[in-house]
């Protein structure tokens, strides 16, 4: 795919654990430029509208832009997903910046996508083509540090 995607979405179902790749091309356009752009798209159309904040329908959305891992400005990553913060819930979304959108991208995606909800604590690792949902058992209640 042009244009600097990397041609991918990740979608990660915790409740089945099913991991499945579906193309980004669908979701982007002349209309719909960057990370923002991108999880705005698969928020209206994969969250039912009826779904809570806390729902497991509810999708968790790690978007990269098309500029995201190159050596020009704006590597960030977009977090959104219906908030529980607006009366009434609605799309809310946060563009931290750091390593996450350049490793996502590299890794050959250009959004996670979460839904579902976990019997246990979980993680999802990403190597490359290998994504697993994987046990945190171990890390829960741990500081940050």
């Amino acid at each position: 795919m042009a244009f600097g995607y990397a041609g991918q979405i990740l979608k990660v179902n915790l409740t089945t654990g099913a991991v499945t790749k579906v193309p980004t091309q669908p979701y982007v356009d002349k209309k719909f430029i960057g990370g923002l752009a991108l999880a705005a798209r698969i928020y209206w159309e994969d969250v039912p509208a009826s779904a809570k904040a806390f729902d497991p329908e509810n999708c968790l959305i790690f978007a990269s832009g098309w500029n995201s891992g190159t050596l020009g400005m704006g590597s960030r990553t977009t977090v959104a997903m219906k908030t529980p913060e607006a009366i009434p819930e609605c799309f809310g979304y946060s563009c931290p910046g750091g390593d996450f959108s350049p490793e996502l991208k590299f890794a050959g995606y250009d959004a996670l996508v979460v839904t579902g909800k976990a019997k246990s604590p979980v993680y999802i690792l990403i190597q490359d083509d290998k994504v697993r949902i994987m046990d945190a058992s171990l890390l829960w209640g741990k500081g940050v540090y």
